[in-house]
């Protein structure tokens, strides 16, 4: 039987925030200005928490800053 990751699910933006271990603010703006995915749904937006970590290693690897 296959297990599943409390992240494999998008999760609301506070949650996700907490399991990126970043500010929740600075994760908001990220959405806001189209920088990171996500899925909004009403007034929640929820986030697929490992993708948007690859795209922060991503960002990591390539040298840009991670503004906070």
């Amino acid at each position: 039987m296959e297990t599943k990751s409390l992240t494999d699910d998008p999760l609301p933006l506070n949650m996700a925030a907490r399991c990126l271990r970043v500010p929740a603010g600075w994760l908001r703006e990220e959405v806001s200005a189209g920088r990171l995915p996500a899925l909004h749904a009403g007034r929640v937006i929820l986030v697929h928490v490992p993708t948007v970590a690859g795209l922060l290693a991503e960002r990591a690897r390539r040298g840009e800053a991670v503004e906070r």
